[in-house]
């Protein structure tokens, strides 16, 4: 799109962090989550970090996602806490949108559904936080 900038390395890790406390609940879950997530990614990158696979890091998330131990009593606030609350697979689509971080098509793809059932997911998930938020 004209007149947006590219995500940086620093929006892409801002937005995984994100993700995964959100998916588990817990800051110390998410920062160890990450330190394996980019572990794996430099290997892959073969050690160059400008390889380093910035979609890949979601890709790589999403298919642990089942991996990371979720806190029952999650240690966020606000909208972060009520994504967290969602069933998958809404909360992970929903919180992937969320971050703007990649196009929708990427976010389908990474997650292996289409475009409408990403819309679908994403719809459910919208009005499910509406009504808890009521």
């Amino acid at each position: 799109m004209p007149g947006l900038n590219a995500p940086t390395a620093y929006d892409y890790v801002q937005a995984l962090y994100r993700l995964l406390a959100v998916q588990s609940g817990s800051s110390s879950t998410a920062e160890s989550a990450m330190k394996d997530i980019f572990l794996e990614a430099f290997e892959e990158a073969g050690k160059q970090l400008e390889r380093l696979d910035f979609d890949g890091l979601f890709r790589t998330a999403f298919r642990n996602r089942d991996s990371y131990p979720r806190k029952a009593e999650p240690e966020l606030n606000g909208w972060a806490r009520k994504l967290h609350q969602l069933p998958e697979p809404e909360r992970f689509s929903i919180t992937l949108f969320c971050l703007e971080i990649l196009p929708p098509a990427t976010i389908a793809e990474i997650t292996g559904t289409t475009l409408d059932i990403l819309a679908d997911r994403v719809a459910k998930a919208r009005k499910e936080l509406n009504f808890n938020l009521s």
